[in-house]
């Protein structure tokens, strides 16, 4: 590949490099670092990262330290939730997970952003977040459940509050 020079700092050149300390990011998580090994493009002065063609190699390479880190991020909120009382069951139920899915998660299975992100948030106030999920999900509903599918509901809200 031909050199050429960075359009940020107009001084250093833009070359494939090599080495420790470098990091990227994939989804919402910064800070993920690139394996020594893995040429990126970067400047030489400023040190500004541009994306070529070994892009998708780096994805590669850090997508395990993603979803590690997915996992470590939800199977913690997961587990601050049952701390406070929550049972896995019922807030897989409150969720839409299938029965075991948190378990699957704790065990390798790599979650969406989207679910971990809802078990950090859960997880800071657990009792009030798990009653407001409560009562949007019944609003939603409508009030078209059966007296009980309502109570079953209820009974899973209560005992993730």
């Amino acid at each position: 590949m031909t050199k050429f020079r960075c359009m940020q700092c107009r001084e250093g050149m833009v070359r494939p490099m090599t080495g420790p300390g470098r990091t990227t990011w994939m989804g919402n998580l910064r800070e993920l670092l690139i394996p020594d090994h893995i040429a990126t493009l970067a400047c030489d002065s400023c040190g500004a990262q541009y994306i070529g063609g070994e892009a998708a190699s780096v994805a590669e390479a850090v997508r395990p330290a993603y979803e590690a880190r997915l996992r470590e991020l939800a199977a913690g909120a997961a587990d601050a939730l049952v701390r406070a009382g929550t049972r896995s069951g019922d807030l897989e139920r409150l969720l839409g997970l299938s029965q075991g899915y948190l378990a699957r998660v704790r065990s390798g299975k790599a979650p969406s952003e989207a679910l971990t992100l809802l078990l950090i948030l859960l997880a800071e106030k657990p009792r009030v977040r798990l009653a407001e999920a409560g009562r949007l999900w019944a609003r939603a509903s409508g009030g078209r459940r059966t007296k009980a599918k309502r109570a079953k509901r209820n009974r899973a809200v209560r005992a993730a509050a």
